[in-house]
């Protein structure tokens, strides 16, 4: 949830734009484009994942354009929820108990 959350901070503060990358987060997780490939469907569809790749890849690194100077603090600690996130993710995989 923090993910969206901040994600909607930055969508608010930004006019829609999160991260400082060339891809809108909001559009291209939104309303993927599959016509980007001209004619062949196939290549769209690998733009199009393309696209969220590098959408979430912001996402996950809290790559927000509002977090500068003081600021960037609250983007570290975004660092460690993302970090946890994936070994809890990687713990419940594997199968690692808790006792």
């Amino acid at each position: 949830m923090l993910f969206f959350f901040g994600t909607g901070i930055s969508m608010t503060l930004e006019k829609q734009y999160a991260g400082t990358g060339l891809v809108d987060t909001f559009f291209a997780l939104m309303r993927p484009d599959f016509t980007a490939g001209g004619n062949i469907p196939i290549v769209g569809f690998f733009i199009v994942i393309w696209e969220w790749i590098q959408a979430l890849w912001s996402v996950f690194w809290w790559d927000y354009s509002f977090f500068v100077g003081a600021w960037s603090i609250l983007k570290y600690l975004g660092w460690c929820v993302s970090i946890g996130i994936v070994v809890s993710i990687v713990m419940a995989i594997r199968g690692v108990s808790s006792s």
